[in-house]
């Protein structure tokens, strides 16, 4: 996975949607906290710390039968405010390689590696 930091002077219509950080991940757009805050394979982990992960009830509105309505599921419980502090502790590791993707800055990361680091991440420092 690479992430892209895009220079100043690159807008959105320079480079496509995927580069920008608000397509990465679904988490808030007023989130500012750094990039490594958004990495959604994190949620991944969330799943996966755990044999039992705690759940919650989710509602969303689904299209359906050419009619909207309201769904109910359960699925386990997913909490970025961490996410900052697994991406500090992912950095210090090998995995994470630095460079430059041509002008702007990137980072590197294996997929499965964050995966596997954020569990064990969350298995010790997440107590429910």
């Amino acid at each position: 996975m690479w992430r892209v930091t895009l220079p100043p002077a690159m807008g959105k219509n320079q480079v496509s949607g995927a580069h920008r950080r608000e397509r990465i991940c679904s988490c808030p757009k007023n989130d500012r906290r750094p990039d490594r805050a958004v990495v959604c394979a994190f949620h991944l982990a969330e799943y996966r710390y755990t044999d039992h992960p705690p759940r919650r009830r989710y509602s969303c509105v689904i299209n359906g039968d050419g009619c909207c309505q309201w769904w109910q599921y359960e699925d386990v419980v997913l909490d970025a405010s961490d996410f900052h502090l697994i991406g500090e502790a992912l950095e210090a590791t090998p995995l994470v390689i630095k460079g430059t993707v041509g002008s702007a800055d990137a980072t590197w990361i294996p997929l499965r590696g964050a995966v596997d680091f954020a569990s064990a991440w969350l298995a010790i420092h997440r107590t429910t």
